[in-house]
């Protein structure tokens, strides 16, 4: 298969605090320094499947900016229609618990503002050669507008965050799949129940919605039905990177024709795979 995701690509930059957090002081624990960011993590976990992917994103030509091409080239990730802008790289800070869980993080991803839309305009006949595009929510809203009216492969969307995933409204009924988590389903539609919250995304013209629920699994819904399901292990999507696998997955299910609750079970398997080799981190 062979796949475009347009989206982001930054450092992270990762603290675990050793014992409970103490908030407003100084915690003993580890930081970590590692490529990341939604965009990237899926095109990450689409090339280790060994998938040609190609990330459309914005790279600089800072330390952090070398660093992350450096990765892609070694992990066969392609940043041939990546766009060059100055200033200082995307960079993610978040900090966790000693179990993992996200106490709370930062994004600055103002270097992706140069993908806008004139960008898109220019490489959307190259995108629509792919087999699916692959977006998120990092994406400045119109230049998602401007890929949901040009580009005619299938769409799957992550929401990426509370804040930023109702960029994704104007999309709905392009998208072939929509990946949020609870929070995010629930800003979304403004209902409580994840499976309500289903059902509302397909109606709003969707096709397939996959709703990840950290370690109470997943629901998956589309125009036929769904289902809850349950994960092999206890996780935390941004925590452990699990739902850009999640996503993942899903990506290859679109393009085999599979429906929601199989999309999702494929997007799981390669979550359970992540959280056994602990390969890369989310942005």
């Amino acid at each position: 298969m062979n796949f475009c995701v347009i989206g982001g690509m930054n450092m992270d930059v990762t603290g675990y605090c050793l014992d409970a957090c103490v908030m407003h002081d100084s915690n003993p624990g580890h930081i970590r320094f590692s490529p990341g960011g939604v965009g990237r993590n899926i095109a990450c976990c689409l090339a280790e499947a060994g998938h040609a992917v190609e990330l459309i994103t914005c790279v600089t030509d800072d330390l952090p900016g070398r660093a992350l091409r450096e990765d892609c080239a070694r992990r066969g990730i392609g940043l041939r229609y990546a766009l060059a802008v100055r200033g200082s790289a995307s960079c993610y800070m978040s900090l966790h618990t000693p179990d993992g869980d996200m106490l709370a993080a930062v994004n600055d991803m103002a270097a992706l503002d140069g993908l806008d839309a004139a960008c898109v305009r220019a490489r959307a006949e190259a995108v629509n050669a792919f087999d699916a595009c692959v977006i998120d929510a990092n994406l400045p809203p119109e230049t998602l507008r401007e890929i949901a009216s040009l580009v005619s492969i299938p769409l799957i969307a992550d929401a990426v965050s509370v804040h930023k995933c109702f960029r994704l409204l104007p999309l709905m009924p392009r998208l072939a799949a929509i990946k949020p988590n609870e929070a995010e389903a629930r800003a979304l539609t403004g209902l409580e129940k994840p499976e309500d919250q289903a059902k509302a995304l397909v109606k709003m013209g969707a096709a397939r919605a996959v709703i990840s629920l950290g370690k109470s699994g997943v629901c998956a819904m589309d125009e036929n039905g769904g289902a809850f399901l349950a994960t092999k292990h206890l996780y935390t999507c941004q925590a452990t990177g699990a739902g850009d696998a999640l996503c993942a997955g899903i990506c290859e299910g679109v393009v085999l024709g599979m429906n929601a609750i199989d999309c999702a079970l494929r997007g799981m398997e390669k979550a359970d795979a992540l959280l056994r080799n602990r390969q890369f981190h989310t942005g």
